[in-house]
């Protein structure tokens, strides 16, 4: 195996185990929570802690991505995610600095994993491959983790996945110190929050990266209600809400995995804006199906909104690469992953104002109202490109 190649197997390895992580937690978050006598608003408002940190962070982490160091970057990524497992199982007024250090190891990872991952993609002719690989195992991760969730906290409560949380990271925070650092020049990154902030929005204004990123902050803020008041959600109507929940995000991920391997390559060959567009399509198509009865609910919808989260992550990740050059990865990457961190922070809080005041049904109702939006938003965009 070349050095490129060996260093993508371990940052592909090291997103595995940060996104496994991060889902091993969503099913056991708001029953965990509200067994420390969190109320339903209180709940919405610790989980959004994780993505308002990640958020806050994400324009300087993106600058120092393109500039200082990528690779410590992802170190330190890794470190902060398996110091957050530990402060889970801390007294209760600690447990919310779990959800921040989340947001911490979120905010650092994801640009710099990314725009390492480009740089060394590029270098062996296979972009769209290596995203597809990079958004393969992130899906297992999110598949994997939500079903171990529920073994773990079924089998031995409510503090055993937060300690896998702690632990599955961190022989990687080791082997990501072997890393390249993919940046031309190193120089100490710019201060003055001005010309980060200036910078920063410069290259999210490129059009492909500006509606993308919108079109998914749209979808990302119903799919954070939901992740956080799925599992009461069905507790409430099936008495069953963990193992349930569990079920929905594992289908869910096993579904994205064969869009997720071929999405870059497609997006390359056919355009990464016609990928997009599918994918938010069948996501409303899964989501419109949550409320229902049944297996409709917990077991069909989820497989037509994984197939479509399994399109939209590799073809975004390709598309922003399409347009950027390596001076920019770090912003680029940092700009438009930023969606994902604007609606879980957005979500949850919005999703526990909904359930304290119309129940949780309405939470979850969200989700499809604003896949609809979000697929309106980007096909403003698609069919002004055409």
């Amino acid at each position: 195996m070349d050095r490129n190649n060996e260093q993508l197997a371990i940052i592909h390895s090291a997103t595995f185990t940060i996104f496994f992580a991060m889902s091993i937690v969503l099913p056991v978050l708001g029953p965990y929570l509200a067994s420390l006598g969190f109320s339903d608003t209180e709940i919405g408002v610790v989980a959004m802690l994780m993505p308002l940190t990640s958020m806050l962070l994400r324009p300087l982490t993106g600058i120092v991505a393109d500039t200082w160091s990528r690779k410590y970057l992802v170190v330190l990524g890794l470190l902060a995610t398996v110091f957050s497992g530990l402060l889970y199982i801390s007294p209760k007024y600690i447990v919310p600095f779990g959800r921040v250090f989340q947001g911490i190891g979120v905010a650092f990872y994801v640009p710099g994993s990314i725009a390492l991952t480009s740089y060394l993609a590029k270098k062996t002719g296979r972009l769209g491959f290596h995203m597809g690989i990079r958004s393969l195992l992130n899906g297992l991760g999110f598949t994997l983790g939500p079903l171990a969730s529920a073994y773990l906290t079924v089998n031995y409560g409510f503090h055993a996945p937060f300690i896998a949380l702690g632990l599955t990271p961190l022989p990687f925070a080791y082997l990501a110190i072997k890393l390249e650092e993919g940046i031309e020049q190193r120089r100490r990154p710019t201060m003055s929050l001005k010309l980060i902030m200036k910078r920063w929005f410069a290259i999210g204004s490129k059009p492909f990266i500006f509606w993308t990123t919108l079109a998914t902050t749209i979808m990302a803020t119903g799919y954070s209600s939901l992740q956080t008041f799925l599992s009461l959600y069905y507790d409430e109507v099936y008495g069953r809400g963990i193992q349930l929940a569990g079920t929905f995000f594992t289908i869910l991920g096993l579904s994205s995995i064969p869009t997720r391997a071929a999405g870059g390559i497609l997006s390359e060959k056919i355009g990464a804006s016609r990928v997009i567009e599918l994918a938010f399509s069948l996501i409303l198509i899964g989501s419109l199906t949550v409320l229902s009865r049944g297996l409709l609910s917990y077991v069909i919808s989820p497989i037509s909104i994984g197939l479509g989260l399994g399109m939209l992550v590799p073809s975004m990740l390709v598309g922003v690469s399409q347009v950027t050059d390596n001076k920019e990865y770090g912003s680029a990457f940092s700009f438009s992953t930023i969606s994902w961190d604007v609606g879980g922070l957005i979500g949850p809080l919005v999703g526990g104002v909904l359930s304290s005041f119309f129940g949780y049904r309405l939470a979850i109702l969200l989700y499809p109202l604003l896949n609809l939006v979000a697929l309106g938003a980007f096909t403003v965009y698609f069919l002004r490109k055409k």
